[in-house]
């Protein structure tokens, strides 16, 4: 069994999921939770916390490879720029523990759970409320998207390390 890690990167928050393969499709959640750095004063006091949280986590679960989610536009260049420099964050704190990463936009995620790049986000969660026999939606929005990325990474992954 091994366990896989599904990160949504925002602005002042980090969802993560972490999942436990049992083979053939399955998979157990372990946690689901937020980091939030938008109580920190300055963009570098933000990214010290997320990193000292991620580590905590990191060290915790010891994940065997992750999904990320890939920045693929922004309509506000602020914003994407504090997202990219977020996900930078945790995509070096993931190569330097060697975990292989898989990143994947929004619409790669859908058509990979759902088989539709433009599937609705309730679709989505009623994909993974099914896959993950959850007794209910998964919610909010970028929990589920954690919990996605950490199902499809465990199906990618090349390593042995998946849920497939």
């Amino acid at each position: 069994m091994s366990i896989i890690l599904g990160l949504d990167p925002g602005t002042t928050t980090l969802w993560y999921a972490f999942l436990q393969s049992r083979g053939r499709g399955e998979a157990h959640i372990l946690d689901v939770g937020v980091i939030d750095t938008s109580g920190q004063s300055s963009q570098a006091q933000k990214f010290l916390a997320l990193a000292e949280d991620m580590e905590t986590l990191l060290d915790r679960y010891r994940p065997g490879c992750a999904g990320v989610e890939r920045l693929f536009f922004s309509k506000n260049q602020t914003t994407g720029i504090a997202v990219a420099e977020a996900r930078g964050v945790v995509c070096y704190l993931l190569a330097r523990r060697g975990i292989p990463t898989i990143e994947y936009t929004p619409s790669e995620l859908k058509r990979a759970l759902c088989g539709n790049g433009r599937a609705p986000k309730i679709q989505m969660q009623r994909a993974l409320m099914k896959i993950l026999h959850l007794p209910e939606l998964p919610t909010p929005d970028d929990a589920a998207d954690a919990l996605a990325l950490a199902y499809v990474a465990g199906l990618s992954n090349r390593t042995g390390e998946g849920i497939a």
